[in-house]
């Protein structure tokens, strides 16, 4: 008998009723929080970004060990500011992550540049001068308009630690 017919017969178990609720709960937060990216002003998603990356809670950095060894030129000097000082800032579990030193032509559309992962097939993606980063999939078309945007690397790094907050809140047991 397949999983499938087993849950149609027997229905789902207390825990997978709660871990279902819980991915729910965190997918209507992370969406929320998205929102409120969108509309947070630069000054402040840099100042909150740099609070953030100086005493990391839910993200990890990683500082360059010696030189620079990645080509930076294609950043902007935002973009610049945060990789020159930190090489990589990544989630917990190590995906998704941005990392200076893996800078390179995006595969699919030589007019970006991939500054980390997002996924297995997924891949965070800026064109080179602008400041939004993008995050694309590449089991789909290729299309920036639909594809999950942040006004800056600050911003992202707000995301990615806020996901990573909801993320470990999420795997507490409920009271």
């Amino acid at each position: 008998m397949s999983w499938l017919s087993d849950l149609w017969q027997y229905g789902f178990t207390a825990e997978q009723r709660r871990l279902s609720r819980a991915a729910e709960r965190y997918s209507q937060s992370i969406a929320a929080y998205e929102q409120e990216l969108e509309h947070l002003p630069l000054e402040e998603a840099q100042q909150q970004a740099a609070r953030l990356l100086g005493a990391p809670t839910s993200i990890r950095v990683h500082t360059w060990n010696g030189p620079i060894t990645a080509d930076l030129a294609s950043l902007t000097p935002h973009q610049h500011s945060i990789l020159a000082e930190f090489r990589s800032i990544e989630a917990r579990n190590g995906e998704p992550y941005v990392d200076a030193a893996e800078l390179a032509p995006y595969r699919w559309d030589g007019s970006l540049v991939k500054i980390g992962v997002d996924s297995e097939h997924a891949y965070i993606v800026i064109r080179p001068g602008q400041e939004t980063v993008y995050v694309v999939d590449e089991t789909e078309d290729l299309d920036l308009v639909k594809a999950q945007q942040f006004r800056t690397l600050s911003h992202w790094v707000l995301w990615l630690n806020r996901s990573g907050e909801l993320l470990s809140s999420r795997d507490e047991p409920a009271a």
